[in-house]
């Protein structure tokens, strides 16, 4: 089977990494995967290079950049592309072109998106039903957003599937080692309880909320103060922002790590990890945290509603309470007991439900259905709010 990945550009992110792990773990099961960006690669050649035969940038100039589709055509005949797999609108919209002089070619698309620009406008909703009329499915990690896209978009319901990202839970897993390591090289004690959290700094992904739950946590009396470590980086304005709110936490409880390559090592030193998105289409990031066996303290929103059950591997508090954060923080630095439990159970569910094999063997399923002619399948159940915990 020859599918072609396609999106806009190949920036780092969830995006990215949810992208390369489907590649890889595809490429195990005899898929052979290609890489095409619409505009740019946003990345060095060499970092994804060893997931796919082949990897193009078509540099596009406008929306219908006629150089930009033959090019395109010309690379799905040369690698006789079978399934071309979208992971924006934009890429959809290119897909479902491609198919009008090449019909054979079956299109889907992945739902990446936490924002609602993609259907904010009219127009969009009609380039969407226009591409969804020529695609097999639609792919979304999770039910929120599988309702969002069919209350806000023309399409089939049977073709909007639910299929969680996965994540290579054996890179995630437990290693004394790397957290030894890391907290040597930056000075932090044994003894330290240490949060994390991680992401980019713009406001869907509520950074800010997590350092307002952490100046409330310290105005608690705790008898060994903790760490906060966020790695991620934004804008210089993001940036600025940030650090004039983390001004009000006491000096050198807050550690800003900026963008790390080797992710894993930092989920590593980390004891509790915290996560408190205003928006959040699926939640890569928690199903790291769990493989890395840490109990999740997050924002029952979106996405992470599916992820994290509540009580057992960690803890859903409302979105917007700062307070309530710092609460189930305090909870699990008072007990370490809770702590190690929930964070082995947040490991066997993340190695049970998400790993990147069956992730790409419900990708595999798809692939073949699309390509047999079959209706799509995936876990679809309708979004419910039931565990979304309440404001008292």
């Amino acid at each position: 089977m020859k599918v072609l990945q396609l999106t806009l550009s190949f920036e780092p992110g969830g995006r990215r990494r949810a992208i390369t792990t489907l590649a890889e773990r595809l490429g195990h099961m005899g898929v052979m995967a290609d890489l095409c960006c619409l505009d740019h690669l946003g990345c060095a050649l060499e970092e994804v290079a060893p997931f796919f035969r082949e990897v193009e940038s078509l540099q596009r100039r406008s929306v219908f950049d006629a150089r930009a589709l033959k090019k395109l055509t010309r690379i799905c005949d040369r690698r006789s592309t079978q399934i071309i797999h979208a992971h924006d609108a934009a890429s959809q919209l290119v897909g479902a072109m491609i198919r009008i002089w090449r019909p054979r070619i079956r299109l889907l698309m992945t739902f990446h998106r936490s924002l609602g620009f993609e259907s904010g406008r009219f127009r969009d909703r009609l380039r969407n039903a226009w591409s969804c009329a020529r695609s097999g499915a639609v792919i979304t990690g999770s039910r929120e957003r599988r309702t969002h896209f069919l209350q806000n978009n023309f399409v089939r319901s049977y073709k909007v599937v639910r299929i969680p990202f996965g994540s290579d839970t054996e890179r995630f897993a437990p290693n004394p080692e790397f957290r030894e390591q890391v907290r040597r090289e930056q000075g932090w004690s044994p003894e330290t309880v240490v949060l994390g959290a991680v992401g980019h700094f713009g406001p869907e992904k509520g950074i800010d909320q997590v350092l307002l739950g952490f100046l409330y946590l310290c105005c608690r009396q705790l008898p060994n103060p903790p760490l906060l470590v966020i790695v991620g980086d934004g804008t210089p304005t993001q940036r600025a922002a940030l650090r004039h709110l983390a001004e009000e936490i006491p000096p050198g409880r807050v550690f800003f790590a900026g963008r790390r390559p080797e992710i894993e090592k930092w989920f590593q030193s980390f004891d509790i990890f915290v996560h408190a998105p205003r928006l959040e289409a699926f939640g890569l990031v928690i199903i790291e945290a769990m493989a890395a066996g840490l109990p999740v303290v997050a924002n029952a929103q979106s996405g992470v509603v599916d992820l994290v059950r509540d009580g057992s591997t960690g803890f859903l508090v409302p979105p917007g309470e700062p307070a309530k954060l710092a609460h189930a923080l305090e909870q699990l630095i008072r007990k370490p007991e809770l702590r190690k439990t929930m964070g082995e159970k947040a490991r066997q569910t993340a190695v049970a439900e998400y790993g990147a094999d069956l992730y790409a063997k419900r990708h595999l399923k798809l692939y073949e259905d699309l390509l047999a002619g079959r209706k799509p399948k995936g876990l679809d159940e309708p979004f419910s709010q039931a565990n979304i915990p309440r404001s008292e």
